[in-house]
């Protein structure tokens, strides 16, 4: 019988191998990359826009706890490249949701809904 926590260890920096790569379309054409919001602010040693967000989808998709982002403050973090991140947590500073900005991708929601069904029912026959 093991003793103490059994959850696997997770690499600091990970994000860091993925970095410079992407991705592409059946002809090898680069796809577009995805522009990041605002509110999402890189954090760590020479990370990029396109780091964040895989940071961000891969939070988003193992961690079951809420993403909140990296809770010390930004100049500690971006002076000591060895510090340790949080590993559960992506590599943004922490974020906070606003009810304005539900407000707002309910809006951006809903208006994409009544395009996708205006250009359905324009495919009817």
């Amino acid at each position: 019988m093991k003793h103490g926590s059994q959850d696997k260890p997770k690499q600091l920096f990970w994000e860091k191998r993925l970095q410079g790569l992407q991705a592409l379309d059946a002809q090898t054409s680069v796809l577009r990359n995805v522009d990041l919001p605002a509110a999402l602010k890189a954090v760590g040693p020479n990370v990029e826009d396109q780091t964040v967000l895989q940071s961000v989808t891969t939070a988003l998709h193992v961690f079951p706890g809420p993403i909140t982002g990296q809770t010390e403050a930004r100049h500690y973090l971006e002076k000591n490249p060895g510090v340790f991140l949080n590993p559960s947590q992506p590599l943004v500073i922490s974020v906070q949701i606003e009810n304005e900005d539900i407000a707002r991708q309910e809006e951006r929601l809903g208006l994409a809904r009544h395009q996708l069904e205006k250009a359905l029912r324009e495919l009817q026959p």
